[in-house]
């Protein structure tokens, strides 16, 4: 994860979440950015989301909330994990 100093613009922050996103899956690329903010509302969040971030964890937050943030990050890379496997099995097949 990385810590981002945020602005509701994006641009700074869709700069280094599109650089993270072109590097190579072993040099980092593929990982996922969770905006720890004090920005909180709605609009916020959507801003945030729509910049690159994965997930939004407003401040002030309990360590469960970061927490569940991570988690569902780790079970969708899983998952997308296990569907790229798939699909990749299934080319290999024919199917």
């Amino acid at each position: 994860m990385h810590r981002l100093n945020e602005e509701l613009e994006g641009v700074k922050e869709r700069t280094v979440i599109e650089r993270i996103g072109s590097l190579p899956r072993d040099k980092g690329g593929e990982t996922p950015v969770v905006a720890l903010t004090a920005y909180a509302a709605a609009s916020d969040r959507e801003k945030l989301l729509h910049a690159g971030f994965h997930r939004h964890v407003p401040k002030p937050f309990q360590p469960p909330d970061l927490l569940l943030a991570v988690a569902a990050l780790v079970r969708s890379s899983e998952s997308a994990h296990k569907l790229a496997s798939a699909a990749q099995a299934a080319s290999e097949t024919g199917r």
